[in-house]
């Protein structure tokens, strides 16, 4: 069974990689490439980048020598570029749980070669599946020799992983990964930046383009962040009028000499001053939660809609109306609403 083109939404990759057993994982959108949108979102596990396909050659050299345990597949099957990009990332990363199914497959497939990687994949029944469920409803069942001649442009998906110290582009489309550069001491996201950057402006004038980042949930996230918060106020509580060296993080530590000679009005200061920062940072995270719950129940809505066909519904309405007299009355009704309106 033939693979569909899915569209390029958050909401749509982070259902599928649910579907496909990977969890705690979120896909997010991202609208600038600046730091600051970037630290949002970590930890980010790795890019989808999508863009318009010219066919332009690829100067760029293929790393002829990638880690053997770099996961790397060609895309031999037609419109799976966006699930492949998806594996890419998720198949590189140790800090994701990939579920069994993913786990028997990468392990299945270490041994062989980037074209039979890609065949593979093909005969993944459950990603299919998962993938295909996004296709949209063909609402009027229009046959391909009365669809038009016309050509529509094309679109591609690749990834951006970090691994075993270095940046990788992969694209199914080429022979191999393109190293773009090593990790060091930098955040991996600084090392890919100019390189999105870079391809985003030889394109000129195009502005087709959409960048996702795979991210874990963010409701995870935010709500260990508000546990952690809660444990030191719990800690700052129970060290109101004893020594700060029981906190055991980041706050003014004294050895117990020091904080003999200290006032105790010094030590409560300090005290009540993390307190107060700790009680914003739970409250906030607290509220992340809530908003990235409703984001994701957002999603899921958004989901149903789409693979849902309302044609046949719009008919029996209409029918219906018909049938009452009441159509007729209800276009003369329409037309004069908006007659009205543009005036």
């Amino acid at each position: 069974m033939d693979w569909c083109t899915i569209e390029s939404d958050p909401g749509v990759f982070t259902e599928l990689i649910d579907q496909i057993g990977v969890k705690d994982v979120q896909v997010m959108e991202l609208y600038s490439l600046d730091e600051e949108s970037m630290s949002k979102l970590k930890p980010v596990y790795g890019l989808i980048f999508l863009f318009k396909w010219t066919g332009e050659k690829d100067e760029r050299e293929i790393d002829q020598h990638p880690p053997a345990d770099l996961f790397f597949a060609r895309q031999v099957i037609t419109n799976a570029c966006a699930t492949q990009a998806i594996l890419s990332v998720i198949l590189n990363c140790d800090d994701i749980e990939i579920g069994q199914d993913l786990q028997s497959f990468k392990e299945f497939a270490s041994a062989f070669d980037p074209e039979m990687r890609g065949d593979s994949i093909g005969n993944m029944e459950n990603v299919r599946i998962a993938h295909n469920s996004f296709n949209r409803p063909d609402t009027f069942g229009f046959s391909e020799d009365t669809k038009s001649s016309g050509k529509s442009d094309a679109f591609h998906f690749i990834a951006y992983v970090p691994f075993r110290g270095k940046v990788y582009e992969l694209d199914g489309l080429k022979q191999g990964p393109i190293w773009l550069g090593d990790i060091g001491s930098k955040d991996w996201l600084n090392v890919v930046r100019p390189h999105i950057s870079a391809r985003i402006e030889n394109y000129g004038g195009e502005i087709r383009f959409n960048l996702m980042a795979i991210t874990q949930n963010l409701s995870s996230v935010n709500k260990q962040l508000a546990k952690k918060c809660g444990d030191r106020i719990d800690a700052l509580e129970g060290a109101r009028g004893g020594s700060a060296t029981t906190l055991g993080f980041d706050a003014p530590i004294y050895s117990d000499e020091d904080f003999e000679m200290l006032l105790g009005s010094h030590h409560q200061v300090a005290i009540s001053t993390q307190l107060d920062f700790e009680k914003r940072q739970r409250d906030k995270a607290q509220e992340e939660v809530m908003i990235n719950d409703q984001l994701l129940a957002s999603w899921k809505q958004e989901n149903v809609r789409r693979r849902t066909n309302y044609i046949p519904l719009a008919i029996a309405i209409l029918k219906t109306l018909a049938e009452q007299k009441k159509l007729s009355p209800a276009v003369v009704a329409a037309k004069a609403k908006r007659q009205n309106t543009s005036q």
